[in-house]
């Protein structure tokens, strides 16, 4: 009886052990959360966490620092600065695969220590635009950004709020889009985002984009280089 037991025994461990093999193949793999791509030469610094299902990922590409900001997967804008944080291009691929682009030498002057030292800072460049139906036109940056008073942990590093006002125009007076812009500055941690922003096409209705920040994903970390956050999704 005991042998017999032993081989019953034996010959039902072995079927469970083949079903669970067959169990384990047949299971689809649990589906990493979807990450951006990083362009060569960069490295991802950090993850902004946004409402409108926003993430917005900033990237030390060594001669630039880039910031790319995905909602649902899908690549949304993409800001170059100089390793100063002085704006060098703005690309927008849903707004007829606008591109602006600042003249060689006529970066924007922002300059995020008298920002923080003063409280203020001016901005001025100049810039060419391009889409499907426009090719280097040039326009005129002229505009301000100044603290708030607001500050806001994020990640565990302090930031300082500010709010940019900057128009572009063909000549100076002649119209042309104006945006003002919420911005987050960490003196302590050298890092600078844009965030919640409206945009006016030659006095037309402002539109407004809610990219709120609500976290701050550092390497490691759930979230980090994601293409989506988890805010307002549906």
């Amino acid at each position: 009886m005991n042998q017999g037991w032993g081989r019953t025994g034996r010959k039902i461990a072995g079927r469970i052990a083949v079903a669970a093999i067959f169990a384990a193949v047949a299971l689809p793999p649990v589906p990493a959360a979807a990450q951006i791509p990083v362009p060569a030469d960069c490295r991802a610094i950090a993850t902004v966490l946004q409402a409108s299902c926003n993430a917005t990922t900033l990237l030390d590409c060594g001669v630039s620092r880039e910031a790319h900001t995905y909602q649902k997967g899908e690549l949304q804008i993409v800001r170059v600065f100089t390793p100063d944080w002085k704006l060098t291009e703005f690309r927008d691929p849903g707004f007829g695969d606008m591109r602006m682009t600042a003249v060689p030498g006529t970066v924007s002057n922002t300059n995020i220590p008298a920002l923080l030292s003063a409280g203020w800072s001016q901005e001025s460049g100049r810039f060419t635009l391009s889409t499907r139906m426009i090719d280097n036109r040039s326009y005129v940056l002229s505009g301000y950004i100044e603290l708030t008073g607001e500050t806001e942990f994020l990640g565990g590093v302090r930031f300082q709020k500010a709010r940019i006002h900057r128009s572009y125009e063909t000549d100076f007076g002649a119209g042309g889009m104006e945006f003002e812009i919420d911005m987050y500055v960490s003196a302590e941690r050298d890092l600078m985002f844009e965030a919640a922003w409206s945009r006016s096409v030659f006095g037309s209705k402002r539109e407004y984009f809610a990219y709120t920040p609500f976290g701050l994903a550092w390497p490691g970390q759930e979230g980090f280089m994601a293409a989506e956050s988890e805010a307002d999704c549906d």
